[in-house]
């Protein structure tokens, strides 16, 4: 697209494959970050356009080196002060981060890491795609999966299910705040979207039944513990349950709120660094294909309700299975205080109308789910972190409390 860039698209059956060279990404990383402060615009071609998020960072110091975490797409961080993200591949569907870091830089949600700009390609229907995104580098910054279980070990940070939940409960206002890009942020919807999401959760149900049987000799966790729980002979106990928690969908009455959402919100998007927490990774879910279309912040609110039961199976699990009781218990506080601060804020904001709780059980239900399946297919050592608290979670589901419909 220009010299220097080091950036290649390949055509596949179903999108393209973004290639970066040479060293991992590394010069091509510095070279995003030297246009975007630059203030001029570059010539590039083949598509490829510079967009600038407010304010062009400057110019760090030499010095770039990926991040090596796992993760589906690529990180580079320059200078220790800025991070380009490079997405892995790209497919011809409107892309949710791009529309939800416009929106929030311009609504003013402080609950992210800064976002100077972004790469996109233009695809042969129209479709303006990013391929990499320039936001601040949180120096110090760990993620969920690790800053909540060690809180949890340590009990060094008693209120920490209190903390996410007033930012989520902040990041669902913010995405449904009025903006130029969105003037109509937040729509309802009535029973022929909750018929559709109901046969899309059954469907995934019955895909599980299935599969599931796949896990049943998975270890527990990436050190090859034995599992305490057979995958297939929780689901078979708690499959009927299941279709019926499920089955409440078609019963709620009414219409329902709809809006941006994160779209993949469980710990792990979270980090914790020391100007507080910030969430990361508004690309949806890329390896289950989810739509970018408007749901109900309640996905959000299930996904990370789940993900505080997962790390409390992960504690158990380092634990050789000694603290299943306490976990159990700590569980079901954990999960309330969440609710409780973020209905809290909700109200203090005044936008009660935001979260839909009578969804919260089918959503629930689902997401453990839709787990299992990405254990079923990609990460089997995972499932016990879904099966171990399956029971806790199906004993203690959310009480339903309707949300103030928009209209």
């Amino acid at each position: 697209m220009t010299e220097g860039a080091g950036l290649d698209l390949v055509a596949e059956t179903d999108g393209w494959r973004l290639e970066l060279r040479p060293d991992l990404g590394a010069a091509t990383s510095r070279w995003l970050v030297e246009q975007l402060s630059a203030g001029t615009e570059p010539a590039l071609d083949d598509g490829f356009e510079l967009q600038r998020f407010g304010r062009p960072p400057a110019l760090p110091p030499a010095g770039e080196r990926l991040i090596t975490a796992d993760q589906t797409n690529r990180s580079v961080v320059v200078g220790e002060q800025l991070v380009v993200k490079w997405l892995h591949r790209l497919d011809d569907v409107e892309h949710p981060a791009l529309r939800a870091l416009r929106h929030l830089d311009e609504v003013g949600f402080d609950g992210v890491p800064a976002t100077f700009g972004a790469l996109t390609w233009r695809s042969p229907s129209e479709r303006e795609l990013p391929c990499g995104f320039v936001t601040a580098f949180l120096a110090g910054a760990v993620d969920g999966w690790q800053w909540c279980v060690e809180a949890l070990e340590a009990g060094n940070r008693p209120g920490f299910p209190a903390e996410l939940g007033l930012l989520v409960a902040k990041l669902h206002v913010a995405l449904g705040t009025p903006s130029s890009l969105l003037p109509l942020p937040m729509l309802a919807v009535g029973g022929a979207r909750l018929q559709t999401w109901h046969a899309q959760a059954r469907q995934r149900l019955s895909d599980l039944v299935e599969q599931i049987g796949g896990l049943d000799d998975a270890p527990a966790g990436p050190d090859g513990a034995r599992a305490q729980r057979v995958p297939s002979d929780v689901l078979a106990v708690n499959h009927k349950l299941m279709e019926s928690v499920l089955d409440r969908l078609l019963d709620v009455p009414g219409r329902t709120p709809v809006q941006l959402i994160h779209g993949d919100l469980h710990v792990g998007q979270v980090l914790s660094w020391s100007g507080g927490l910030s969430v990361i990774d508004f690309d949806g879910n890329p390896v289950l294909g989810e739509t970018t279309e408007r749901q109900p912040a309640a996905r959000d609110v299930a996904q990370l309700l789940l993900s505080l039961d997962q790390v409390g199976r992960i504690v158990d699990r380092r634990s050789g299975f000694t603290r299943t009781a306490e976990i159990n218990a700590w569980s079901v506080s954990a999960r309330a205080e969440f609710l409780a601060a973020y209905r809290s804020e909700l109200e203090d904001v005044e936008r009660r109308d935001v979260l839909d709780t009578r969804l919260l059980p089918s959503f629930l239900v689902e997401q453990a789910v839709r787990d299992l399946l990405y254990a079923v297919r990609f990460l089997p050592r995972w499932a016990y972190a879904t099966i171990d608290g399956l029971e806790t979670i199906l004993n203690d589901l959310p009480e339903p409390i309707p949300a103030v419909n928009p209209e």
